[in-house]
């Protein structure tokens, strides 16, 4: 019975898998770096914060680790040494003591080898009448050394990093705000104190807390409490911690971000979207309530439509909107133009998959409309970003598949800004792409003369300072030319499709073999010529007729290579 109720079983699976329709499964895709699954052809520079570089939008976790890749605030102190210095000393010398001699090669240098030394801010510190500066320079590479290193390169075999060190370090700081006369030292002084005093707490030891708040909050107050100076912005930080509620705190470390580029990224990881709320509700301050709907938005990798519109109504000229409105629109673009070009979405046989992207994608293109209006509004009054909301108006429109009235928004733009001009070009290849016939000669040599004048603008690499190589855009250039691809197969140009998709050396959603980056782009060896992936697209998309084409182009190619 057993075997005649097993034989059944088997025969009836048989014919279910006969009756069923077959299905067709998707191999598995590639592996991508986090910020190569999306298109970027409105540039996030196009905002003017190149100091900002770690808060444009991207879609995967970034810890910001370069938070001031421009170095603006290092510059900023070394111009405050130049003002004590006089301009005899250059600020190329300051910086090179400041931030490139490390602070053993300083402590070598001062003790053994002063006769030989040229650089000119060394010199000036090597006076007789300027020792007090030289003092305070040396404390600070000891404190700097201290936390790299965590010893004291001052005293041999003598820890660093314990709360008895810091305490020791914070009490001869405010020693010295009090005897030294000038204000310059005295606030230096001071910001090394309450520095100290934090990593004491930190540090542990069963230290009272409040009690070196208190005096973190009294040191801070006497010296640097509204001063126009780099410490007293660097050192709002370490106030705001001191502070003896939580709304005091977020107000400071508001002010932290606003006035310091190297601690933004600290203070952003001390936002929560909730307090930030519960915070703008209790103040009234316009200012204050702009610089919250900012630092919300930055903070919120979703739609942020409501932040940017409360930004402009209370200031249009806030130097976060720009910013702001490239984010949404870089959103906007990964959200509905990503899945386009890198074909990302349901296989065949994803039912639900397709139900819910298109559910998405409906709302995506709903607030796409949103966001559109709102910068044709926007645009409507005189003032600084109208370029700017030309070109996010432009791209929104293709984003869209309204390619004439990108055009005519197109026309109306008359720059002569580096940066407009880059994405003007851009944006005219795009428009080419998609509403010329692409199957003409001379529309093809026009995109050729385009495409020249995008690389020549220097859109052929990615290179913004604020990418590390794990999150790392692909080229302006190479996402063109993958979108020209598609559009080429569409027209049924297999050959130049394909010629165009590896010309564009991007990752699509689909299986191209393995690829090795690193050996795509150096002098191929004979393994990377017989890649599967060199002949993926016409595995996939060429019929026989279009491969005799492929070999026909390539013979020809090499007998005009011959005759020259």
């Amino acid at each position: 019975m057993k075997a005649l109720y097993r034989k059944l079983l088997i025969t009836a699976s048989a014919l279910l898998l006969i009756i069923i329709s077959y299905t067709n499964t998707n191999s598995c895709g590639p592996e991508y770096y986090p910020d190569e699954r999306r298109i970027m052809l409105f540039r996030s520079y196009l905002s003017g914060l190149d100091n900002m570089q770690p808060f444009y939008y991207t879609p995967s976790f970034t810890a910001m680790s370069d938070t001031d890749p421009l170095k603006t605030d290092n510059h900023r102190n070394c111009k405050e040494w130049q003002e004590l210095t006089g301009k005899a000393v250059s600020l190329k010398d300051i910086y090179e003591v400041q931030y490139a001699m490390s602070p053993d090669e300083f402590l070598f240098t001062i003790n053994h080898s002063a006769a030989g030394i040229k650089n000119s801010f060394m010199k000036w510190l090597l006076q007789p009448a300027h020792k007090t500066a030289l003092d305070y320079l040396a404390f600070a590479k000891r404190i700097e050394f201290t936390q790299v290193m965590d010893a004291d390169p001052w005293k041999l075999n003598d820890p660093g990093f314990s709360s008895q060190f810091y305490d020791s370090v914070a009490n001869y700081a405010l020693l010295q705000c009090e005897r030294t006369p000038q204000t310059f030292l005295q606030e230096r002084y001071a910001f090394q104190c309450i520095k100290s005093l934090s990593y004491t707490i930190y540090a542990g030891n069963g230290i009272a807390i409040p009690h070196f708040g208190e005096k973190i909050r009294h040191c801070y107050e006497k010296y640097l409490l509204n001063k126009k100076t780099i410490v007293a912005d660097w050192g709002l930080i370490y106030y705001a911690a001191a502070q003896p509620n939580e709304k005091q705190e977020l107000l400071t470390l508001l002010q932290a971000f606003d006035r310091s580029e190297e601690k933004k990224a600290y203070a952003q990881m001390r936002f929560y979207p909730k307090k930030l709320l519960a915070l703008k509700a209790t103040v009234t301050d316009p200012a204050t309530r702009t610089l919250i709907s900012a630092v919300a938005s930055l903070k919120n990798p979703g739609r942020s439509l409501q932040e940017i519109q409360e930004i402009n109504a209370a200031d249009p000229s806030s130097k976060y909107l720009p910013l702001l409105i490239c984010r949404e629109v870089n959103k906007l673009e990964d959200w509905l133009l990503s899945p386009e070009i890198l074909k990302f979405g349901p296989g065949k046989t994803g039912n639900y998959e397709r139900l819910y992207r298109d559910r998405n994608l409906q709302k995506d293109r709903r607030y796409l409309h949103q966001v559109r209006e709102q910068f044709i509004a926007m645009r409507q009054h005189p003032g600084a970003n109208r370029e700017l909301l030309t070109l996010a108006i432009v791209h929104l429109y293709q984003i869209d598949h309204h390619y004439p009235e990108a055009a005519a928004y197109l026309k109306q733009l008359h720059t002569t800004h580096p940066r407009y001009l880059k994405q003007q070009a851009i944006a005219t290849a795009l428009n080419m792409i998609y509403s010329s016939n692409i199957t003409l000669p001379a529309v093809q040599q026009a995109l050729y003369q385009q495409f020249t004048k995008i690389i020549r603008l220097g859109e052929e690499k990615y290179d913004f300072q604020g990418y590390d190589a794990s999150t790392k855009p692909s080229s302006t250039i190479s996402q063109l030319y993958l979108a020209l691809s598609w559009q080429m197969k569409a027209k049924g140009d297999i050959v130049k499709a394909g010629l165009l998709s590896e010309k564009a050396n991007l990752l699509v959603n689909d299986y191209y073999g393995f690829y090795d980056r690193d050996a795509f782009n150096r002098e191929e060896t004979e393994a990377d010529s017989i890649s599967y992936f060199k002949i993926a697209f016409f595995d996939k998309y060429a019929s026989a007729a279009d491969i005799d084409r492929l070999l026909s182009f390539k013979y020809k190619k090499i007998k005009r290579l011959l005759k020259n």
